[in-house]
């Protein structure tokens, strides 16, 4: 599962870095402020990091608030999910061998194309002239894979009539999502979104927060389409 959220730098960056900064200030123990980031399966399943100092309740809430922030300042969301079970059975995950960990990369690889196309197909639909530039999640094992597929995707014809990346500029970057509230928000959407495609009916109340921003159908985000 790979998600992103379109973030635009000159209107939104600052007013919504301002916000989750708030957020962390009203339900965070000023010891922890330092070191806290949104991590959106930690706060779900009480971390250990700091598990008796926020309570439950405080958890939720930010949890509402920060995935609140993607309709309030109307988010672009997209993602790309790829059933691994079902994928380890295509003819090109036994040409690359038994290894789940290769086919786990391609896996991965092929959720995170699903996903940028998406955030491509609402540049070609809502911001024509605008451009991106894209960062992802700073990850020794895939970071050279994703730069391939992006400048792959970037420069040849890809699943038409989308030709290519053509509003996104300069290569892949990466950085920590401790570090990039964008990374935190594509985080939190990632994490819910992917449990509503797993029927999970205790987070629901937090993918209905994120529904209305998605900007892709299932049948352009998920690898494979359910039966019927």
């Amino acid at each position: 599962m790979v998600s992103g959220v379109a973030i635009h730098g000159d209107t939104q960056w600052q007013a919504i870095e301002v916000e989750l900064g708030q957020i962390v200030e009203t339900h965070v123990p000023r010891a922890l402020w330092g070191v806290f980031h949104f991590h959106a399966m930690h706060l779900f399943s009480d971390h250990k990091s700091f598990r008796g100092l926020i309570t439950t309740t405080e958890r939720f809430q930010m949890l509402r608030e920060i995935a609140g922030a993607i309709p309030k300042y109307d988010l672009p969301v997209s993602y790309g999910a790829v059933d691994r079970r079902r994928f380890a059975k295509e003819p090109i995950c036994q040409l690359i061998g038994r290894k789940a960990p290769n086919r786990i990369k391609l896996a991965h690889n092929v959720a995170f194309g699903l996903s940028v196309m998406g955030l491509q197909r609402w540049f070609n639909r809502s911001a024509a002239d605008e451009v991106g530039v894209c960062v992802a999640d700073r990850n020794d094992k895939t970071q050279a894979s994703l730069k391939a597929v992006f400048q792959m995707m970037r420069h040849f014809p890809l699943n038409p009539p989308l030709v290519t990346l053509s509003n996104f500029v300069d290569a892949l970057h990466f950085t920590a999502s401790r570090e990039s509230i964008g990374l935190q928000l594509a985080d939190v959407a990632a994490f819910f979104v992917k449990r509503h495609l797993m029927q999970k009916a205790d987070s629901e109340e937090f993918y209905k927060i994120i529904e209305p921003q998605l900007c892709v159908a299932p049948a352009d985000a998920l690898l494979y389409k359910e039966p019927g």
